[in-house]
């Protein structure tokens, strides 16, 4: 099965302590790759020579590497340990090994969850252009906390609070309009003003 570079963890290597070949259990020392559904291969990459699948020894069962004669694991050992620790994300964060670009989740738009009189509306814009999106609060939390699997680096997040009722459609308005504004100038988020058009969006003005 192919792979894209994206999806491959390469040029990772073990002592023989945590790794054997599949189905034979015999224990693997060297270099090995790992692919994004979890399978483990031998070889620094897919072109290192004929990769074979490997198996990663559960918790509790590594070997005892003061038995030189120990060389294979018992059946047994894998059915009744606990699960290996040993996972594709696991690896990227333990390493340290950033996510590649083309993997990272991008924030798509969320409608907003509205309430009464004001709420707080959560956005996105590309750091590179004029383009907003508006966000939930749960991306707009990943993104500012700088989550590993979202493509933070691209995006700046920001809040605005949103009058909603309580006021006349005209000081909604203006209530909004100046938030707007002044957001875009004191953050030089410049656009803003022409994604957002209506300032009375979400509002029930009182009579």
């Amino acid at each position: 099965m192919y792979y894209p570079k994206s999806k491959i963890i390469a040029n990772q290597y073990t002592a023989g302590e945590e790794l054997v070949y599949l189905n034979t259990y015999i224990f693997y020392q060297g270099y090995y790759y790992v692919v994004a559904d979890g399978r483990i291969y031998t070889g620094k990459n897919p072109n290192d020579g004929i990769s074979k699948e490997l198996q990663a020894i559960p918790t509790g069962k590594q070997r005892n590497t003061d038995n030189a004669e120990v060389s294979t694991l018992n059946i047994q050992d894998l059915t009744e340990a606990e699960p290996s620790k040993l996972d594709y994300d696991d690896i990227r964060l333990n390493k340290g090994i950033e996510n590649p670009f083309t993997s990272l989740i991008e924030p798509k738009y969320s409608l907003p969850n509205t309430n009464y009189p004001s709420f707080i509306r959560y956005f996105a814009k590309r750091t590179n252009g004029s383009v907003f999106i508006e966000i939930n609060k749960d991306t707009y939390n990943k993104l500012a906390s700088k989550d590993r699997l979202y493509n933070w680096p691209a995006y700046t997040v920001f809040t605005l609070p949103w009058t909603t009722a309580q006021a006349s459609r005209s000081e909604i308005e203006a209530i909004n309009t100046g938030i707007v504004y002044s957001t875009e100038r004191s953050q030089k988020l410049y656009g803003l003003s022409q994604y957002i058009t209506n300032y009375t969006e979400f509002a029930i003005p009182s009579l």
